[in-house]
């Protein structure tokens, strides 16, 4: 999957595979989150605010910095 920009003052886009979902920062940082399935992918894309949904639900979970 390629990444899907989002609207978000701290999250510039994101991308989704099999378990793993991919967050690019405005920053230009990215990241690996592992365990993150397809219904609950589709449920921050339709959050009303990613960030806010991303510092509930995946903030907390392990990561990789990949860039």
């Amino acid at each position: 999957m390629k990444f899907v920009q989002v609207q978000s003052s701290t999250i510039d886009a994101v991308k989704h595979e099999g378990q793993t979902l991919t967050v690019r920062f405005t920053s230009g940082a990215e990241y690996e989150y592992q365990g993150i399935g397809s219904v609950q992918f589709y449920e921050f894309l339709a959050a009303p605010s990613q960030g806010k949904y991303f510092a509930e639900h995946f903030k907390h979970l392990p990561f990789k910095r990949i860039r």
